[in-house]
């Protein structure tokens, strides 16, 4: 009973999830779908039914009586990581979260990276994670694909990459793997076809207008400085589990990684939205492309410079926010390092806004020539997060890669200025790259777990609520100019406890170094 009252007291005090139950577009809502899961403290878990869809939200029993007391009882999850996958699935109002990539990291010295294959899942009646323990399970993995089948209610990955040493070439994989939300079991996929070569980094799609799964770009190179990045787009049929490589005429997306997309499934316009990314030299892409689902053509909607915009990034999450009819954009990594910023993209008007500008770069703390000397590196440099000392802040992180901490201090005696040039918005989470943003079915907010930092990987949860769009319903951008759309609400469902900078773990101290001791 304590456990419970707990739950609920926290549940007021954080608010609980609106009831009101918008009606999606191309798609049929129940709130009350029997059998299903059982109530989660007082919140009906909906379900959705889709059109022609080949099987349907069973009632899975997850929510036995040892796992709701598991929820009730205090927080738990996956640790800090980059590299994963994660998509939202409506059947039982839960984040499907398969493997990625997590690294111990002291004084700046890289030790053992450790490549995951556990599943959680995100219960977010409970706002809570629970660890699943299938019988089977794909092999451990990065930065694999992944996508929902809202059609057969399941989640797909394919690919990735992972490694035995910290250093040296990845083990690229080619396998495609299936986890079915109505048993929580996984299981291997034999395909046929033009099969996708091994890679990491693409991003694949649930094509919802016609039943089938893209998959797009990726990296095929092994090496870990190599660049092998690809513009091939695939697409798997899903009764027959054949691939097909599909041939795009121009205008299309360069060849790139680490870009990240999204589809409009509850937009309705049917287009698959992909942004930015890495190129094979290494160069970071800013561009915004559209794929017509109905006949796989393309068109570049937004470039870098046009108009007022993010800067060209690799690893940013975006997702779709039915209810604003636009895509939602948050942090990645640019030349400058990761950010926390949150843009719009106005779906009708073509055009960014952005909506919260997060951390700034501050002028105040930027170095003066020469640097402060470097303070004395301590031995015993503590968590697993602490980072490489960064010169320039977030600017361009200088790896001291020495064979202990007195080695490491006399091999940087100039790098420090304050520590952090950022002057820190403390209504936003960490600045990052890697994260994952998922539209939410049947709610007006999105949810954002982890991602990489300049001190590590982080673990937390975030729900994020959309503003309003005070230019909704306005004409062209450049004939009307965009009014400052309202902020958006960063509110924090599970706090990181790994990965976070010196200045927002300690904001009462003045931070001598970008990463905590």
């Amino acid at each position: 009973m304590l456990c419970l009252a707990l739950a609920i007291g926290l549940c007021m005090l954080s608010g609980c999830p609106d009831e009101s139950t918008p009606v999606l577009p191309d798609s049929i809502f129940f709130p009350d779908v029997s059998p299903g899961p059982p109530p989660v403290d007082g919140r009906v878990p909906k379900a959705f039914a889709f059109p022609n869809e080949a099987t349907q939200c069973s009632g899975n029993d997850y929510l036995d009586a040892a796992t709701l007391e598991l929820l009730r009882g205090g927080l738990i999850g996956p640790g800090g990581r980059v590299g994963f996958s994660a998509v939202w699935e409506p059947c039982y109002e839960r984040v499907v979260l398969f493997g990625g990539q997590e690294r111990e990291n002291r004084c700046g010295l890289d030790q053992d990276e450790v490549y995951r294959n556990d599943t959680w899942v995100w219960v977010d009646g409970f706002n809570n994670w629970l660890k699943l323990l299938p019988d089977t399970s794909p092999p451990a993995r990065s930065h694999h694909a992944s996508a929902f089948d809202r059609s057969r209610k399941r989640v797909y990955i394919f690919g990735g990459r992972s490694r035995t040493k910290p250093s040296g070439d990845y083990t690229l994989l080619d396998d495609l793997w299936a986890f079915d939300v109505n048993t929580d079991t996984w299981s291997p996929l034999t395909t046929s076809g033009d099969k996708p070569t091994a890679r990491a980094g693409a991003r694949m799609a649930y094509d919802y207008k016609n039943d089938r799964v893209i998959l797009l770009g990726g990296n095929t190179a092994p090496g870990q400085n190599a660049a092998g990045a690809s513009d091939e787009l695939y697409t798997l049929n899903l009764e027959t589990l054949a691939w097909t490589r599909q041939t795009v005429a121009a205008p299309k997306p360069s060849a790139r990684f680490e870009h990240t997309s999204a589809v409009d499934v509850g937009i309705g316009t049917g287009r698959l939205y992909v942004f930015g990314g890495t190129d094979n030299a290494g160069a970071l892409l800013g561009d915004l492309w559209a794929l017509d689902l109905s006949n796989l053509t393309w068109s570049e909607v937004w470039k870098v410079g046009q108009s007022n915009g993010p800067t060209a990034r690799a690893g940013a999450a975006i997702a779709e926010d039915v209810a604003g009819k636009r895509i939602v954009l948050i942090g990645g990594r640019d030349t400058v390092g990761p950010h926390n910023d949150v843009w719009w993209f106005d779906i009708d008007r073509a055009a960014w806004a952005q909506n919260k500008p997060g951390d700034t770069l501050d002028p105040a703390k930027q170095c003066s020539d020469p640097c402060l000397p470097a303070p004395p590196v301590s031995s015993d440099a503590g968590p697993s997060d602490a980072s490489a000392i960064d010169a320039a802040g977030d600017a361009a992180a200088v790896d001291a890669s020495a064979a202990d901490a007195s080695t490491a201090d006399a091999a940087a005696p100039n790098l420090f200025c304050a520590g952090d040039l950022y002057a820190i918005d403390e209504t936003s989470g960490e600045r990052r790259w890697g994260g994952e943003l998922l539209s939410v079915f049947g709610y007006d907010y999105l949810l954002l777990h982890g991602g990489q930092t300049r001190c590590g990987f982080l673990n937390d949860t975030w729900r994020i609520v959309p503003g309003n769009d005070p230019n909704a319903g306005r004409g062209d951008p450049k004939a009307d100019p965009p009014k400052p759309p309202d902020p958006q609400v960063w509110n924090v469902r599970i706090t990181a406890r790994q990965g976070l900078t010196c200045a927002r773990r300690n904001p009462t101290i003045s931070c001598t170094r970008l990463c905590p001791n």
